[in-house]
């Protein structure tokens, strides 16, 4: 098998064909381009704001990780494995023997006997079957990374590595391990710690195909420490999206990140994690897919009375999102979204009850909390999905709203409302401005929204066309939550839209009167 440095150096975007020391002044020149472009973007001022600033990568919260997923066949945008066949938008072929277009992204593909199955988050990645001359060396695949910061550092890295037939490792080129000829039945471990300058490196992996056949590995690793840029952040990885902290769904399952905010004295201390019920009890139904029934500890053995579970999520602007709740409790249960109820959750028996509103929300953190009342004495447990939709929704790695970590507690103490349920406090409760419960509507919906402080308000109704059909309520309002009943019956059917005007900014709600 050949060295790494007789690869052509036109296959790849990292590497000159005047060999290692211009390898090194191209990096140290890019890297002096993009301190100069940084500079320039500090100096933006906010008459230029309707311009395209330039994304400093290094001052970005969302961007920055300590541990970065070197994975095979791993989408970094979903957090899970590639369903196969499919294309790795991280993994790229930059060397072709056979002849293919280079840099391309490299195939998922299955496992083929007698390779042994993907490891756990991966999948395999390589080429068709295709005659080669061995003397021509191995496909090559990369997968590239940023690195932040203002002085070299020390980073870790630690791969498990299946490949037919036999595969290199590099880092920047040079070698950092080898997997034997036939290394597709027992995963090879490779471990090593590299120092490297702040800038764009790359992870190569160079599969030769000895036997006319298909050859491909399969590698799951990591690369740990300071400074590292995740992967939608690093132009290096061919991806760059508009709103690096967004996405256009979010789906919150049941699972130990949840909050157990407050139950029975039992001698235990509240908040704490809640745990995920390794099997069901008694006459619960099978777990929503993807979910975990959670419980106070691992068996959902109660105490009796009610227990409040507790998780959060981000917005990093105002919008209007769609939420479906399902949801299955032992023994009855209630939602709340920032302390307004939203659902009930169904029988621990199954089917799950489900159910849709559309809310208007404010930036930042909204939290929902689900009020199990255990009235058996004997067990305790909630699953529940949630799929939020709609513009502005935060990534839950740009996301710090206190939801259950390493143990800890959650974000916001206990109060009641009202009402006496349970729900979230402080800053998160008053952050719900609008919602319609029902809607749709064939009669009387009530419309809620919440204020932050005292101020002056305006609700109003609007037909599809913009014609303005009622004022729902004006004046001058205090602080928290108010309820405005509408009286749709004599409305035409059709779509509507509720308008909330306050502190000069307008939030829209759309009502639809069946």
């Amino acid at each position: 098998m050949r060295s790494r440095s007789m690869m052509p150096a036109s296959a790849t975007r990292c590497r000159t064909a005047s060999g290692p020391a211009t390898h090194r002044a191209l990096r140290m020149a890019l890297l002096a381009i993009t301190t100069f472009f940084v500079g320039i973007a500090a100096t933006i001022t906010s008459s230029a704001q309707d311009t395209k600033d330039i994304h400093n990568i290094c001052k970005d919260s969302c961007c920055q990780t300590d541990v970065l997923l070197l994975n095979t066949g791993y989408d970094h945008f979903n957090n899970q494995p590639y369903t196969v066949p499919a294309s790795d938008a991280f993994w790229h072929v930059i060397t072709d023997p056979a002849g293919g277009p280079v840099p391309r992204a490299a195939d998922v593909i299955p496992s083929a006997p007698p390779w042994a199955p993907a490891q756990f988050n991966s999948q395999w990645i390589g080429g068709v079957p295709s005659p080669r001359d061995p003397s021509l060396g191995g496909t090559v695949y990369e997968k590239c990374f940023c690195v932040c910061g203002d002085r070299p550092m020390v980073y870790t890295i630690d791969l498990n590595i299946l490949s037919d037939d036999s595969a290199t490792v590099f880092v920047d080129g040079a070698p950092i391990g080898n997997t034997p000829q036939m290394g597709f039945g027992t995963p090879t471990p490779i471990h090593t710690i590299v120092k490297l300058t702040p800038g764009v490196h790359c992870i190569e992996v160079e599969v030769d195909n000895i036997f006319p056949v298909q050859a491909g590995f399969d590698l799951v690793g990591t690369i740990q420490g300071q400074g590292l840029v995740r992967y939608n952040c690093c132009n290096n990885a061919f991806i760059d999206p508009p709103d690096k902290c967004e996405t256009p769904k979010l789906t919150i399952v049941t699972d130990d990140s949840w909050t157990l905010q407050s139950g029975p004295q039992d001698g235990t201390v509240y908040p704490r994690c809640a745990d995920i019920v390794t099997q069901p009890n008694h006459a619960w139904s099978a777990p929503i897919p993807g979910t975990n029934w959670i419980g106070p500890n691992n068996t959902g053995t109660s105490h009796g009375g009610d227990y409040v579970y507790h998780k959060c999520f981000c917005l990093t602007k105002p919008a209007t999102v769609t939420i479906t709740m399902s949801s299955m409790a032992d023994d009855q249960a209630e939602g709340y979204l920032d302390g307004v109820q939203v659902t009930n959750a169904g029988p621990f028996s199954g089917p799950p009850n489900t159910n849709t509103i559309i809310v208007a929300l404010d930036a930042g953190c909204h939290c929902f909390d689900f009020v199990v009342h255990d009235l058996g004495f004997v067990v305790s447990g909630l699953d529940a999905q949630i799929d939020i939709s709609g513009p502005h929704i935060a990534r839950p790695e740009c996301c710090d709203c206190g939801n259950c970590k390493n143990g800890g507690g959650g974000d916001q103490p206990l109060l009641r409302t009202q009402g006496g349920n349970p729900a979230i406090s402080g800053q998160a409760a008053s952050r719900t401005l609008m919602m319609a419960i029902p809607n749709p509507t064939n009669g009387v919906t009530t419309l809620r929204y919440s204020l932050a402080t005292a101020m002056d308000v305006s609700l109003d109704l609007y037909d599809a066309s913009g014609k303005h059909v009622r004022s729902l309520d004006a004046g001058s309002r205090q602080q928290g939550s108010h309820d405005i009943t509408v009286d749709a019956k004599s409305l035409p059917s059709g779509a509507y839209f509720v308008v909330l005007t306050m502190d000069k900014r307008a939030f829209t709600l759309p009502l639809t009167v069946q």
